[in-house]
């Protein structure tokens, strides 16, 4: 699972100026307004969200052959 704080959550109002605004109301050539990435992101360790299920195969596989003690 994802270590805490690794997803921001924004709040973000369900009507207003930022809601109600038109998609035409940015002006030409300017990017999307997008969260900064910090540059001192910690690694993501732990398996990939593609890899997830077939680590938790493997690992419930040698829960039961009884490679680790619970």
């Amino acid at each position: 699972m994802g270590s805490p704080g690794a997803e921001t959550q924004y709040d973000v109002p369900a009507s207003g100026p930022i809601a109600a605004a038109p998609a035409a109301s940015t002006p030409p050539n300017t990017p999307a307004i997008t969260p900064a990435i910090p540059a001192t992101a910690p690694p993501r360790r732990g398996p990939t969200t593609d890899d997830s299920w077939y680590g938790r195969r493997v690992l419930l596989g040698q829960l039961r052959r009884g490679h680790y003690d619970s």
